[in-house]
């Protein structure tokens, strides 16, 4: 439990500074994800943590995850900043070219044409914004089924800049 608003129910994944979970937030029973700093990474990079929060923030776009709450979660380690951000049903992109390889079905180039098509509009808005993402790769592009087909979501903005 976080604060009293979010439960925490898996590990979706796990990278060298944080990790995140599944969850949901109790007053409105919804899915979240929760991205936590990583206790004994939290003096180092707790302002780079914040700086990718801020940046989301500013970055509400249809393409991009969103990102709902921060706070900070208190362990026997000590205190390390939490983020709360859409949760995505979906896989990344780097998933689905390896799915698509072990079942030898590439994409078809109206599917490509709708990934970059999303893709480039969302970094397009990040940019007009003054926001560089720095890492796009298909580890951080996620995959989720819209209303009219495919739709790609950014992910990770640790390394951007604005």
């Amino acid at each position: 439990m976080l604060d009293g608003k979010y439960r925490l129910d898996g590990v979706i994944g796990e990278g060298g500074f944080g990790v995140v979970y599944v969850g949901r937030q109790l007053a409105l029973d919804q899915p979240v994800a929760i991205k936590v700093l990583k206790p004994q990474k939290a003096g180092a990079d707790v302002a780079s943590f914040m700086r990718e929060a801020k940046v989301l923030f500013q970055l509400s776009h249809p393409g991009i995850v969103r990102l709902y709450d921060v706070g900070n979660v208190h362990t026997h380690l000590g205190e390390s900043p939490y983020v709360v951000l859409e949760h995505l049903a979906g896989r990344t992109l780097d998933e689905e070219i390896e799915r698509r390889a072990r079942e030898r079905r590439p994409f078809s180039a109206d599917e490509l044409v709708r990934l970059a098509d999303g893709l480039l509009e969302a970094l397009a808005f990040a940019h007009q914004r003054g926001v560089v993402h720095r890492d796009i790769k298909p580890a951080n592009v996620m995959i989720v089924d819209g209303p009219s087909g495919l739709v790609t979501k950014i992910l990770d903005f640790g390394l951007a800049r604005g």
